[in-house]
């Protein structure tokens, strides 16, 4: 499974760089931003959701992403994390060489970094 949430080291390891130089690029403004909130997805929020929709008898899209955003929850500042999917889009916009997913332990997949979600 790939990780979907990134920090620091593995943008580093992920562009083939330092630390100090993925911390240096996570900071331009071109860089995409960090993840601040996150929607709990799994089978809590799935059964909520399947609820809605019973007591409805349809759930629109808007339904579904108002009833996920209300149980989202704020990410703590540090560590920042960013979505993989960005950062491999950010990577070959700008230019940059991207390790292979496949070869990085803790991906653990064959996708590349702008492909993974």
């Amino acid at each position: 499974m790939v990780r979907r949430l990134v920090g620091i080291a593995e943008i580093a390891e992920l562009l083939q760089v330092s630390r100090q130089r993925a911390d240096q690029l996570s900071r331009t403004r071109s860089f995409p931003e960090a993840v601040r909130r996150v929607a709990p997805l799994g089978p809590p929020a799935n059964e909520e959701i399947r609820e809605l929709f019973d007591q409805l008898g349809t759930i629109t899209l808007t339904q579904a992403m108002e009833e996920l955003e209300e149980r989202a929850f704020e990410l703590p500042v540090h560590p920042r994390l960013w979505r993989l999917r960005e950062v491999g889009e950010w990577a070959r916009a700008e230019g940059r060489k991207v390790a292979n997913l496949a070869d990085l332990d803790w991906a653990g997949s064959g996708q590349n970094a702008g492909d993974a979600t």
